[in-house]
Parts: structure tokens; C-alpha cells; sequence
């Protein structure tokens, strides 16, 4: 279970609601508390004045299980890998310190660490909703737990970001909201990623 919250804001502090959160569902539910991720929002909105705080740019995604989980994919980044001549064909500063010379350059890829930085791209067919994930979120947890035909369940499932994303990458789901709106905004979004599914 992927749990993404920040912190509710109650009297110019923060509540630390995420973390009882986290351990209601350890102590309470019986879950054990995987990872602690980071959602870090190269897009956010500024910090206000009165709040006397650094903007907010992050929230947690708290990673739970039952035992072992049964399937890991780790998403995938791209490393450049330099690699150096020796010392004697290094370049000398006025310092006197030797900076080696560059040969090659090497593109490879390593897991990805938990901390993943995610633009934030309004969506036209779902600007009425407050609290839109990017695609790329839900996509990247989807494809970390998960196979494709697995069902991907989302309790709050807002304008449908995870269930498109899991019809997008071949996983079944389920999405449960209690707006009838947000349901409408997620139907509509799902009918065009089946069209664009289709159309690739």
C-alpha cells in the first residue's frame, strides 16, 4: 500500500498528521512501514508570508506491506559514468592541484533512489479537482509494486490519475470515490487513455 500525504496546516504549524497516520496503519492495522519515500514538486506554490515557513515542496509517500513484498520492479535512472585518464595527463590549476582529464563518457542506469522529483502538469479534463497527482507518480508506483493484469485499487480515487495509469501499463482496477463529480472527471479520462491506448 502507497500511502502520499503531506501535513495538515493547524494554526500556522504543522500537525504531523502524516505520521499518525504512518503509525495508525503499523500499530492499528497490522502493516509494516517498508519505505519512507519523498514526493519532491519541482512545480509548487510559494510559501505565504504569514506563515513565516520555507514552502512546502515535498510530501511523504509512505510504503506499507504485510510481510514481504511479493514484487519489487525498481524504476530506472539514467547515470553518466566519466571515466578519467591517470594523474600524469591530468590538468594542473594554479593551485597546484591536478584536475584529471575526461576520455569517455558512459550512459548507464541504476535503481532509482526514494526520493523522486515530479513536475506537476495541470490536466484540462481535470482542473476541478484540488489535488491532482502527475501521471508519472502514479505510474512509477504502479510499475514498482506491481505486474501487469494485478489489480490496483485506489480508496480515494479522485479524477482517476491511477486508474488511468494502471489501464495505461496493463493492470486491472478499481477506483472509489465519494464525489459523483470527480467520478464523471475520472470516466472521462479513462475513455481517452483507452482511446490513446488504442491508438498506439
Amino acid at each position: 500500500m502507497v500511502w502520499i500525504v503531506a501535513d495538515e496546516t493547524r494554526d500556522f504549524c504543522e500537525s504531523l498528521s502524516s505520521f499518525k497516520q504512518a503509525i495508525f496503519f503499523v500499530e492499528s492495522c497490522g502493516f509494516n512501514l517498508l519505505d519512507t519515500m519523498i514526493y519532491h514538486k519541482s512545480n509548487y506554490a510559494p510559501a505565504y508570508p504569514t506563515l513565516r515557513r520555507y514552502a512546502n515542496t515535498f510530501e511523504y509517500m509512505f510504503v506499507f506491506s504485510k510481510g514481504r513484498p511479493k514484487t519489487f520492479n525498481p524504476i530506472q535512472q539514467k547515470k553518466v559514468l566519466k571515466v578519467y585518464e591517470n594523474k600524469k595527463s591530468a590538468f594542473r590549476q594554479k593551485n597546484g592541484s591536478l584536475i584529471p582529464k575526461i576520455i569517455d563518457c558512459k550512459r548507464v542506469t541504476k535503481d532509482a533512489e526514494n526520493v523522486w522529483t515530479i513536475g506537476h502538469s495541470i490536466i484540462k479534463e481535470s482542473n476541478r479537482h484540488p489535488a491532482v497527482f502527475p501521471d508519472k507518480l502514479a505510474r512509477d508506483h504502479i510499475l514498482s509494486w506491481s505486474n501487469e493484469g494485478d489489480i490496483i485499487l485506489d480508496p480515494m480515487c479522485g479524477s482517476g490519475t491511477t486508474c488511468k495509469m494502471a489501464k495505461l501499463n496493463n493492470r486491472n482496477y478499481i477506483g472509489i470515490d465519494i464525489s459523483e463529480e470527480y467520478i464523471k472527471i475520472a470516466q472521462k479520462r479513462l475513455d481517452n487513455a483507452l482511446q490513446l491506448k488504442i491508438s498506439i
